[in-house]
C-alpha cells in the first residue's frame, strides 16, 4: 500500500470591495488544514462594486497581504482567486442530453447567447452538468456562469503584475457553496446567505449543484450606518454597539436594526418564493424536495440574534454555516476562530477546489 505524504498547499484570495482575504490550506494524504491567512483593507473607491477602479492601490494592498503570511510566494502550489458577485451572471439552462462533449459544448455556447445578457464575445463563460437522482430525464440541466472579460482580465492582471498567475478564477457563490455544503453529499435545497459587509448573495444549492444566485443591497455595513443615524454617533461606535448588542441586548438598538432587518427578510422572502415557484420544472429529485433550510456566513453572520430573527421571519430552519466542514483537520491557527471563518467562506471554498483536484 502507497501512503502519500506529499504536502499540498494551496491559497484563495477573496476580493471585495472593501478588502481582500486570503486562505492557505494545506493538504497531506487525506489530511487537509488551515496553516495561514490574512485580511487587509482595500482604499475606500479602489473597487467599486465588484469593478477595480484603482489597480495600482489593490496590488499594494495585495503585495500587504501577501507580506503578512506566514509563507512565501514560492511556498504555494496553487492559488485561486474569486470574481464579484455583482459583475457576474449565473443560471440554470435545459438542453438535449449528449454525451459528446464536444457537442455539449456547442449546443450550450448557442444556447448561451440567448440567455446570458452581454455579447459572448465580451465575457468568458463556462457550464457544469447539473446531477440528478431523477429516474426519468428528458434533458440535460446545466449550470451556466458568466463574467465580463474586462472585469475577469482586469482581477488577473494586477495578480500578474506582482508575480502570481491565479490556476484558475470563479464567481464567489461557487466557492461559498463549495466551503459550506459536504463534500460528495446530495443535498436537499438549502439558501446561503452570505450577509456581507457591502452586499448580500443569496445562493440556491440542491444537490451537488448551485441553482440560482442573486445579490440584494442589504448589507453589514448599511446595518451598522442604520444604528449611527438612528442613535445620533459615529460610525465606529454604532460598529462596535452592534457586535455587542447585536439585536439581543439594548432596546435602542433592536428599534434601530429592526425597519432594516424586516426589509431584508422580505427581500430574501421573495427570493425563497421565486425559488418555490421555479423548482417544479427542476431535476434535482426524484422525490421533491423543498427549500426548507438556511446557512449563514459572512461578516454580518455572527450578529447575535439574527440566526432567530430570520428563522421566525421566514419560518424556515436557520443555522451559521460551517466553513471548515470539508477540513479533516479542525485545528486552526493562531488568532483564528470558527467565528472568523464565517468571514473567510469564499477564500476556504476556492483553496478547497486546488488541494482536492475538483
Amino acid at each position: 500500500m502507497e501512503i502519500n505524504l506529499i504536502k499540498k498547499k494551496a491559497i484563495g484570495f477573496d476580493i471585495s470591495d472593501l478588502s481582500v482575504k486570503a486562505i492557505g490550506l494545506e493538504r497531506k494524504g487525506k489530511d487537509a488544514k488551515i496553516f495561514c491567512f490574512g485580511c487587509v483593507q482595500i482604499s475606500k473607491g479602489a473597487i467599486e462594486k465588484g469593478e477595480i477602479k484603482d489597480e495600482k492601490s489593490v496590488k499594494t494592498s495585495l503585495e500587504k497581504l501577501l507580506a503578512s503570511l506566514p509563507a512565501k510566494k514560492s511556498q504555494f502550489h496553487k492559488v485561486a482567486v474569486s470574481l464579484p458577485e455583482e459583475k457576474s451572471f449565473v443560471d440554470v439552462i435545459k438542453v438535449p442530453i449528449l454525451l459528446d462533449q464536444e457537442k455539449l459544448q456547442s449546443v450550450v455556447s448557442f444556447e448561451a447567447e440567448n440567455v446570458i445578457p452581454f455579447p459572448l464575445a465580451e465575457v468568458y463563460f463556462d457550464f457544469e452538468k447539473i446531477e440528478t437522482t431523477a429516474k426519468l430525464v428528458k434533458c440535460q440541466e446545466v449550470l451556466l456562469s458568466a463574467c465580463p472579460q474586462k472585469i475577469v482580465d482586469t482581477y488577473f492582471n494586477v495578480f500578474n503584475d506582482i508575480g502570481i498567475t491565479p490556476s484558475f478564477m470563479e464567481v464567489e457563490s461557487f466557492s461559498v457553496a463549495r466551503a459550506l455544503t459536504e463534500k460528495n453529499f446530495f443535498s436537499s435545497p438549502t439558501l446561503i446567505i452570505d450577509f456581507g459587509e457591502t452586499r448580500t448573495t443569496l445562493a440556491i444549492f440542491a444537490g451537488k449543484n448551485l441553482r440560482f444566485t442573486s445579490t440584494i443591497n442589504s448589507s453589514s455595513g448599511q446595518l451598522t450606518k442604520s444604528i449611527a443615524t438612528f442613535l445620533g454617533i459615529s460610525p465606529s461606535s454604532a460598529e462596535e454597539l452592534k457586535k455587542k448588542e447585536g439585536i439581543e441586548g439594548k432596546k435602542e438598538i433592536f428599534e434601530a436594526t429592526i425597519p432594516f432587518l424586516n426589509d431584508m427578510a422580505e427581500q430574501i422572502n421573495h427570493y425563497i418564493d421565486y425559488y418555490r415557484n421555479y423548482s417544479a420544472k427542476c431535476q434535482e429529485f426524484s422525490q421533491r424536495k423543498s427549500l426548507n433550510k438556511i446557512l449563514l456566513c459572512g461578516a454580518g453572520a455572527n450578529l447575535k440574534g439574527l440566526v432567530k430573527f430570520l428563522s421566525t421571519e421566514l419560518n424556515l430552519e436557520v443555522e451559521k454555516a460551517d466553513p471548515l466542514i470539508n477540513l479533516s483537520n479542525k485545528t486552526l491557527p493562531p488568532k483564528f476562530n470558527k467565528e472568523m471563518s464565517l468571514s473567510y467562506a469564499t477564500a476556504i471554498g476556492l483553496a478547497i477546489k486546488l488541494i482536492y483536484g475538483d
